[in-house]
């Protein structure tokens, strides 16, 4: 119970030493119809510790959204919460949003 008095407590930062997969937050700048991310990640999984990160910046034409999809996908031998996205489709192109932990090393 203490510790999840602590955990509340505890104020958020965004300087912490954070595995590589969760490092840089991205950024959004909205101009009118436009919408472009900064630092989109790109992380290519070969198993839970070995991958590549990569990132990426573009811009959205919010007039050219055609497809809005809310995902769950379960975590591997887990029998409870998952793993939800909300992707947006752009004429083909997509980014997907998710809320996840961000994990210290």
């Amino acid at each position: 119970m203490g510790a999840i008095i602590y955990s509340y407590l505890q104020t958020p930062r965004l300087d912490r030493n954070w595995y590589p997969d969760v490092a840089v937050m991205p950024t959004v700048m909205i101009s009118g119809d436009l919408v472009t991310i900064r630092n989109i990640r790109n992380t290519i999984y070969r198993s839970e510790d070995d991958y590549t990160v990569t990132y990426y910046d573009t811009t959205f034409d919010l007039t050219e959204l055609d497809e809005v999809r809310f995902m769950v996908e379960p975590f591997s031998d887990y029998r409870g919460p998952a793993h939800t996205l909300l992707s947006f489709g752009f004429s083909g192109q997509y980014v997907s949003i998710s809320i996840e932990t961000r994990k210290e090393q």
